[in-house]
């Protein structure tokens, strides 16, 4: 396999705070993310023995003509609070809503295949945790904490040049992600 990849991102995050009273935060906002992921590439054959005793000499293609194209766009939406009942102790939880849109499209003139699908996950994460300073002395700490979340993140783009032909799962919704 042999490919060309060009990746673009865009990512910002804004978010307000307020201080209220009891030693409370609250803390609301937003996030986005935009990421294009386009790649070029060309799949071959060759046969190697199992013993790895003789490395093949392949011929790399000059003709990168499988293509796939994915755009991606999230938006995270969220609020939290801390809150801090005495000096050595937080508590925090939180509340996002995911929303993840991608579209796909996957070419290989070679194998007369072509793909195109779109998808959007629409999500709740949340988290809760606490931390403890139980000993701090000057810039040394120790700290016991506790944290839960259920959250989600969208899949790594997966540019596996050459799987559809050979009999593997959707590419699309692969979780995986594949060196190149």
């Amino acid at each position: 396999m042999r490919e060309k990849i060009h990746l673009t991102d865009f990512y910002i995050d804004s978010h307000f705070s307020w201080k209220l009273p009891k030693a409370v935060t609250f803390l609301a906002g937003a996030e986005y993310q935009h990421g294009t992921g386009n790649a070029k590439g060309a799949d071959f054959d060759y046969q190697a023995p199992f013993d790895g005793s003789v490395a093949p000499q392949v011929e790399e293609p000059t003709t990168l003509d499988v293509t796939i194209h994915d755009h991606r766009n999230f938006l995270g939406p969220y609020v939290s609070v801390e809150w801090r009942p005495i000096d050595r102790f937080r508590i925090d939880a939180g509340v996002r809503l995911n929303i993840a849109h991608e579209s796909r499209e996957d070419a290989d003139p070679g194998a007369e295949t072509s793909s195109s699908d779109r998808r959007t996950d629409v999500r709740a994460g949340v988290n809760v945790g606490a931390i403890f300073t139980a000993w701090q002395h000057d810039q040394d700490s120790l700290n016991l904490y506790v944290d839960y979340r259920d959250t989600f993140k969208p899949a790594a783009i997966d540019f596996g040049i050459g799987e559809a032909e050979a009999g593997a799962e959707e590419v699309f919704s692969s979780p995986r992600q594949r060196a190149v």
